[in-house]
């Protein structure tokens, strides 16, 4: 669970879903979105089973601090962990908590989460010219990288799509990020999905062991291969150390094949 002064970010939940559906659903919503077609509960059904075993994304359910209610929902896409980037996405469901900072309060609540928690270093968004938070973020420190033209067709008209980013060196620079200092850590409970993503100070002896194995043969290929590789444990450490086995038993076997090539020639 992530703390904010009007909100809080909890894990997304199977009890959620159909909500987000009807929300999505919702014309005066979804025409600020990539997608066009109504969600069917069983569209839904598997977009939530996706999202539980994709490692790229990260989901919240938004809620109202003081009432538990559920108002709206929030996440970060398509995250690189070598690069570091990730697209944030989020709306505010409930129509009367459209209005009181709820959103805002959320969005960086996020931001900071993906700085913070996850060491990213750049968050970025797509808007459409139809959609007017798109003021909302550049006061909170997102810098506009550009705009592509006519490149959302919705309402009987073409609209352009912005991208906008911000830098973790440059998150809590703006007048309206001072609620959330960039490297500030917010108040998290045991078990919650911060703690859950958070690395682990130390591994198990003959994890580290199969790490330092792949690690000299990966090392002159890939300086970022053990970041991928900490997280893959971190994440799912059983799967993790029968698949990096494999690696290191097919690694072996092509230099072997390598050395052997060589030998001939």
């Amino acid at each position: 669970m992530i703390d904010g002064n009007k909100i809080l970010l909890e894990s997304v939940e199977r009890e959620h879903i159909e909500q987000f559906r009807n929300w999505r659903n919702n014309p005066q919503l979804r025409k600020y979105f990539r997608q066009y077609l109504e969600i069917s509960t069983h569209s839904q059904e598997e977009w939530f089973q996706r999202s539980q075993d994709d490692n790229c994304q990260v989901n919240f359910s938004i809620k109202d601090r003081s009432s538990r209610q559920l108002i709206g929902h929030c996440g970060l896409y398509h995250i690189d962990w070598i690069s570091r980037t990730a697209e944030f996405g989020i709306y505010i469901g409930e129509e009367s908590y459209r209005k009181g900072g709820f959103g805002t309060d959320s969005l960086k609540s996020l931001i900071n989460y993906g700085f913070s928690d996850l060491n990213l270093n750049k968050i970025w968004c797509e808007v459409y010219d139809n959609n007017t938070s798109i003021n909302v973020y550049k006061r909170l420190g997102f810098v506009h990288e550009g705009t592509m033209r006519e490149n959302y067709y919705n309402e009987g008209r073409y609209w352009d799509s912005h991208f906008l980013s911000v830098l973790s060196r440059e998150w809590g620079h703006s007048e309206s990020t001072d609620v959330y200092p960039a490297k500030e850590k917010q108040t998290s409970n045991p078990g919650t999905i911060k703690e859950e993503i958070k690395m682990k100070e130390t591994l198990e002896r003959s994890d580290k062991d199969i790490i330092n194995d792949i690690q000299d043969i990966r090392f002159r290929n890939n300086t970022h291969w053990m970041d991928i590789v900490k997280l893959a444990f971190e994440i799912a450490p059983s799967e993790s150390r029968d698949i990096f086995k494999k690696i290191k038993q097919c690694d072996e076997k092509v230099n072997q094949l390598l050395k052997e090539l060589a030998e001939n020639d």
